[in-house]
């Protein structure tokens, strides 16, 4: 298998949630070889823990927070060369939709996938993106999108979009942790009010494994392992 084929997961939250002043757009980066090892590490803890369901930073609860953390632990002990996590932070009351995305949401929806991905590919390398299953009402948007970051790859020498395809995360363990760690994302820079003592503990969690003081900052382009890219919309 080519050494620097990449497996690309991916989600988002507060996109429906319009009382909420942040969207935020994530994504898993992982070498394509380490899938099979990186699922079956996961599937062991998750019955280490008994736990049967799904990995969803909604579930977050005391029971689940030792398998999340482990989880966390999991994804930081893997170099930032064959795992990384990347997200986007959208101001949502800034967006122009009637001037940029032909005041379609869902179109600047899938715009904002778009700059999540388009600087974040290399020379000399190969990708299959998997996003979380999302209805449209044009059924389109993934050919799209598709179109567009393969011409965007175009500027990139030997490099290649294998695949872009939507699956539903219920099917996909990997869509699950891109889930977990965009969710975490959006409870700290929202405020999410009510937000649970485990979540909370998580969000901790998370960030002191970043080495960061909490989930509320901006990446600098050095940063790699986890990145939370600030969009500027003026």
């Amino acid at each position: 298998m080519n050494q620097n084929t990449y497996n690309i997961y991916c989600d988002e939250s507060s996109i429906e949630n319009c009382q909420n002043k942040y969207m935020i757009i994530g994504a898993l980066f992982m070498k394509r070889e380490l899938r099979d090892e990186l699922k079956n590490k996961i599937k062991d803890l998750k019955k280490k823990y008994g736990y049967r369901g799904e990995i969803k930073w909604n579930k977050t609860s005391k029971k689940l927070l030792p398998l999340y953390k482990e989880i966390i632990d999991l994804f930081i002990d893997y170099g930032q060369d064959v795992l990384q996590y990347h997200c986007i932070k959208i101001d949502r009351f800034k967006i122009k939709y009637k001037i940029y995305h032909n005041n379609d949401i869902e179109e600047g929806f899938y715009k904002f996938y778009y700059q999540l991905l388009k600087n974040k590919f290399k020379d000399n390398c190969s990708y299959y993106l998997f996003l979380d299953y999302k209805p449209t009402k044009s059924k389109k948007r993934v050919v799209v999108l598709e179109h567009y970051l393969k011409y965007r790859i175009s500027n990139y020498s030997n490099s290649k979009i294998k695949s872009v395809q939507a699956q539903h995360s219920d099917k996909n363990v990997l869509i699950q942790i891109a889930d977990l760690f965009t969710g975490a994302v959006n409870f700290e820079v929202n405020s999410v009010d009510k937000i649970s003592e485990s979540k909370k503990e998580l969000i901790k969690y998370l960030a002191e494994k970043i080495k960061k003081e909490n989930l509320q900052f901006c990446s600098t382009l050095s940063e790699t392992k986890f990145n939370i890219f600030c969009i500027d919309l003026k």
